[in-house]
């Protein structure tokens, strides 16, 4: 939600599903984007053409990015990487569109963008856990369901087996203790990166006051106000979701999901 209107920013560059089907034509992204701004004819390429978070661009030219079975560091990135990625990325921007939006999920591979892009700016959109956990028992890329030995973030550890166990080896359990694990790779990458250059949205805070969070990306991004995500944000209705757990989830998997978010959860 978050990615999709900030990429009606005037002078934000991004990827489309353009770069799914096309892996190795980014300047057909840039084509597209120029496209955007054609008065008129840019809302209907718009329409056609969605942000995206291009796992499979991302697979062709970085080898390992996409699924990894532990966040990503400095240390993985090759020298090969670190010389072509800046190149590659530069192809997408246009005169107008000079600042590059990448959205990225899972594990937090703060540590990797940063050893290519030391000037990257990185912005955490943080939520109750409880709700992302239900969202990963709802879709499809979740691999929880095939075990922990399946699934992308690696072995269990003693204490996650025990806990694992003590709820009866709950998918709702496993879930949580992904989420944890995602958490703190982002809690620990960001220990290496200043302060100015990374900032921390709260969920809630953007679909209660979508506007003043807005600003305060701007004030932090170095991006002049948006005409456009002004109109967006005037007919986009931002409703959260954060209470879908509450109703889709059983007592037992409520309960294992409280009791192991507890420190995560702020009410």
């Amino acid at each position: 939600m978050f990615h999709d209107i900030i990429t009606y920013h005037e002078n934000v560059a991004w990827f489309s599903v353009l770069l799914s089907k096309f892996p190795k034509k980014i300047k057909l992204n840039r084509f597209y984007l120029q496209c955007l701004d054609i008065p008129l004819l840019g809302s209907l390429f718009r329409k056609k053409l969605i942000p995206s978070e291009t796992y499979t661009f991302w697979e062709t030219h970085v080898r390992g990015f996409s699924r990894p079975f532990r966040d990503l560091r400095a240390d993985d990135v090759s020298i090969k990487t670190k010389r072509n990625l800046p190149e590659l990325f530069s192809k997408t921007l246009t005169k107008k569109r000079n600042r590059l939006l990448i959205k990225i999920t899972g594990w937090s591979r703060i540590g990797f963008i940063n050893e290519i892009f030391p000037d990257a700016l990185f912005i955490h959109i943080t939520r109750d856990p409880r709700p992302t956990v239900n969202s990963f028992l709802n879709v499809d890329f979740w691999k929880g369901w095939e075990g922990p030995q399946k699934w992308r973030f690696g072995e269990l550890n003693d204490a996650e087996k025990m806990l694992w166990n003590k709820y009866d080896q709950s998918f709702a359990a496993l879930a949580s203790i992904g989420w944890i694990k995602m958490i703190q790779s982002v809690n620990e990458a960001r220990k290496h990166i200043p302060d100015n250059r990374f900032l921390e949205i709260q969920y809630v805070d953007l679909c209660e006051n979508p506007h003043d969070t807005f600003k305060k990306i701007y004030e932090f991004a170095g991006l002049k106000e948006s005409r456009k995500i002004k109109r967006v944000l005037k007919t986009k209705k931002i409703i959260s979701k954060d209470q879908s757990w509450v109703r889709d989830l059983n007592e037992t998997q409520k309960k294992a999901i409280n009791d192991i978010l507890a420190p995560y959860v702020n009410e």
